[in-house]
């Protein structure tokens, strides 16, 4: 059974194409016209069968539940160990530190104080407890206004009702006429003019007061000092 071929022309590199027929004759080049004298290569010897490889055992890779009966012995033990998810949590974590919030509705982190409203994170501090000694020190001076208060009180009630015994045989006494007292100042003008000066010093110590008991009677924050 003849075969075709195709060889190559020594002289100007044409592509011939022979059948195997032509075994030992000689052709002329359809290119150059040189004389050619057909060779056939020898035949290779026939390749023998590729062997069948055998059966590859069915391979066991260990899941995290099984590792290896002896991890020290292959390196590779950890990278062929199937990963699996082994636990799901959907709650929320604050954005800054990644820290578990407590719920969803949680607005700020009680790991760092990051507001997640805000986008701020909220200044925190190391104070130290307050004492029964900084409460004293703290309202002392309010308690020192209530009792200046309730002293001018009690001179304004004092003034209204003896003001006239104590001025009377003063300088300010003119005598007496018909069984009246005649005054030059009279004693009402003086118990004016201590009840108006009581009340403009008294105003501002009642107001101070007042915040202090009642709005801020807490003492202000002492840091803690690394």
């Amino acid at each position: 059974m003849s075969t075709s071929m195709i060889i190559t022309c020594p002289e100007c590199k044409a592509k011939i194409k022979i059948t195997s027929e032509m075994a030992g004759k000689k052709i002329r080049c359809s290119n150059c016209q040189a004389i050619l004298t057909i060779k056939l290569p020898a035949k290779a010897p026939a390749a023998e069968p590729p062997k069948p490889k055998p059966a590859a055992a069915a391979a066991t890779i260990p899941v995290a539940d099984d590792p290896p009966a002896n991890p020290a012995d292959d390196d590779d033990a950890n990278s062929r160990v199937a990963y699996a998810l082994a636990e799901q949590k959907l709650t929320p974590r604050c954005p800054r530190c990644a820290q578990e919030m407590q719920s969803e509705d949680q607005v700020i982190c009680l790991h760092c104080g990051y507001n997640t409203r805000t986008r701020t994170k909220v200044a925190t501090k190391k104070v130290i407890e307050h004492t029964v000694q900084d409460y004293i020190i703290h309202l002392a001076p309010a308690i020192g206004c209530v009792l200046v208060l309730i002293g001018f009180l009690v001179l304004d009630i004092l003034c209204i009702q003896k003001m006239h015994i104590w001025l009377k045989g003063s300088f300010l006494h003119d005598g007496e006429e018909n069984g009246k007292d005649k005054w030059i100042i009279k004693p009402g003008m003086f118990t004016l003019y201590i009840i108006l000066g009581t009340v403009f010093i008294g105003y501002p110590l009642a107001r101070f007061a007042f915040r202090r008991l009642f709005i801020y009677y807490t003492p202000p924050e002492k840091l803690l000092r690394d």
